[in-house]
């Protein structure tokens, strides 16, 4: 089998999409943010649509694709800091990227600047190219917005400090958009209310999914019985199926790849051209290519085709190994200074979270079936106390 024949069974057959990472500048200083060091160092506001021009070129020469091959089968997420930070310099990115015909746009917003363009920016926006692009609004709710306090940048921007969710609300329900509240265990307490927030005032089921760092034993605790909360609070409201499954992290699932985020089926440009492994872990070593020189062959296919977290010496022995999305590999590398070493009590906290679900929701009792229950219920007794754990379940 030739280069090309691996490239593109091993590593381009996987991706489903292609980031470009377009601003790193944000309006926010998020607390739980992994970015704000790279942001405040950066000198990058906003790349340009001949940059991206540039970029894509180059991008199609190194793997050898048309742009029909490449981007006809993929979408393209716009990626931050904050994206939309520049809105009119956007339109014209997206123009250029429009031409190479990729299925839709996505952009991961901090919602700062889209609630305050008028509707008539937004619909020349949202209009400005023949594909949809697709909004997703990264905001806590109004219980927990705290988490996001105005960056020196943002203040310097004359942001307001309290975000305008009825707005926001209003250009979700007018033009489409999804809402991606972060749950962070310090705080998880409100987790909750942010769910009460969105679902009573709006009558939205947000999209959840917790900041998985380092948590104490109690804090672990806490953090299952108020998700517990949440799947009670939705089960009384009468949401189920599909509805109930945008809730993510409260629904059961398994995922047949070899890490639940978007990692191994997105490609990630980066501003000088770099190709790491995901948005947060861009590192030497990690960086398997530059779209400016070239591709390391064997790290793009172990980094894409047979990287599993299923098979880190860790996991292999755990009883949820075959349930386990896995841990966030950026959040491993910045707490051991090796990505592939997963996180104790993560890994403590997910047991727990699946044992306590396994013997409370159906969904998950289903999954169940696919896991060690006996050694599972041994581990987090072991962990955080047979009590303790029998609480939660009652």
């Amino acid at each position: 089998m030739n280069l090309s024949k691996i490239v593109d069974s091993k590593v381009l057959n996987r991706m489903t999409s292609i980031e470009y990472i377009i601003s790193e500048k944000c309006q926010n200083n998020c607390k739980y943010c992994y970015r704000t060091y790279k942001h405040n160092k950066s000198p990058i506001f906003h790349l340009k649509a001949f940059q991206i021009k540039i970029m894509t070129e180059r991008l199609l020469a190194i793997f050898g694709k048309t742009k029909e091959e490449f981007f006809g089968p993929r979408y393209v997420e716009m990626y931050g800091g904050d994206p939309l930070i520049d809105y009119k310099n956007v339109i014209e990115i997206l123009q250029v990227l429009s031409s190479y015909g990729p299925k839709h746009f996505t952009f991961p917003t901090n919602a700062r600047l889209i609630s305050e363009l008028t509707d008539y920016d937004i619909e020349t926006f949202l209009n400005c190219i023949p594909q949809p692009i697709y909004l997703s609004f990264s905001v806590d709710g109004d219980p927990s917005e705290s988490n996001r306090p105005l960056s020196k940048f943002g203040k310097m921007l004359a942001y307001d400090d309290k975000i305008d969710y009825d707005r926001l609300y209003n250009i979700a329900k007018k033009y489409g958009g999804g809402f991606h509240p972060m749950l962070e265990f310090d705080v998880n307490s409100k987790w909750l209310d942010t769910v009460k927030f969105f679902f009573e005032k709006y009558n939205i089921v947000p999209y959840l999914l917790e900041i998985r760092h380092a948590l104490s034993k109690e804090t672990s605790i806490n953090a299952v019985k108020e998700l517990s909360k949440i799947r009670d609070f939705y089960e009384k409201e009468n949401i189920e199926g599909d509805t109930l499954r945008r809730a993510n992290t409260i629904t059961s699932s398994i995922c047949p790849r070899g890490l639940g985020c978007s990692a191994l089926t997105t490609l990630h440009i980066l501003p000088n051209g770099d190709l790491p492994f995901c948005h947060r872990l861009i590192d030497p070593p990690w960086v398997w290519g530059n779209i400016n020189y070239s591709i390391d062959i064997s790290k793009a296919v172990s980094y894409r085709s047979i990287y599993d977290h299923r098979n880190v010496p860790e996991c292999i022995a755990c009883p949820i190994r075959i349930t386990c999305s896995g841990q966030c590999l950026g959040a491993c590398y910045e707490y051991w200074g090796d990505p592939w070493i997963p996180i104790p009590s993560i890994c403590d906290y997910m047991k727990l979270k699946h044992y306590v679900f396994s013997q409370k929701y159906k969904d998950w009792k289903d999954t169940a079936n696919n896991i060690d229950i006996d050694k599972l219920q041994k581990d987090v007794y072991e962990a955080v106390g047979e009590d303790e754990v029998k609480k939660l379940i009652c």
